[in-house]
């Protein structure tokens, strides 16, 4: 059973860090046409930090659920249907996932924060069907979230300064400057 438990874990979280966005190196002067994607948000939040110094973005569960799943549609991995909600200071990220011919649903919920100046992710729940994930696993899932945030977070070499994130029903704001 330990086993079992260990691979699905280990499934949940390779399906997880694949799925995560790919690390784009954003540059001032490629700046595209703002427009209601999220790439157009990026964009003009780039212009806005341009500009003031300082920037607010705010994102929609559906943008963020249509990025993550063209971005996983790219890599080999195995959760699919994937859903995002953003309510009550909290990220559910729910989808299910194939191992051979087991399909099981998967949830992580993910709290967000700032320390230091910087966002960070928390998973307080993670579970494949009704089965708790290990801690192990999931501090690892937080881990990876993590580093991939500090790399996203980094523009042209600088790292923002996230000032407050706020989780409110079905948007997600940050707010954030140049060090």
């Amino acid at each position: 059973m330990k086993k079992i438990l260990l691979f699905f874990g280990l499934c949940i979280t390779l399906s997880l860090a694949c799925n995560l966005p790919q690390r784009v190196q954003p540059t001032l002067s490629s700046v595209s046409t703002p427009s209601t994607s999220l790439e157009g948000q990026l964009a003009q939040a780039l212009n806005e930090l341009a500009t003031t110094g300082k920037v607010t973005l705010t994102i929609t569960e559906e943008q963020i659920a249509a990025f993550v799943r063209q971005q996983s549609s790219t890599s080999e991995n195995n959760l699919q249907n994937l859903q995002v909600d953003f309510q009550e200071n909290r990220i559910r990220l729910t989808g299910t996932t194939s191992t051979g011919i087991m399909n099981s649903q998967v949830e992580v919920i993910f709290e967000p924060y700032v320390s230091a100046g910087a966002l960070q992710m928390q998973v307080v729940s993670a579970k494949i069907g009704s089965l708790p994930l290990p801690e192990k696993t999931v501090n690892a899932i937080s881990q990876v979230v993590n580093e991939r945030i500090q790399q996203l977070t980094t523009i042209q070499g600088k790292p923002l300064n996230i000032e407050e994130v706020r989780v409110e029903d079905g948007q997600l704001s940050i707010t954030g400057s140049l060090q």
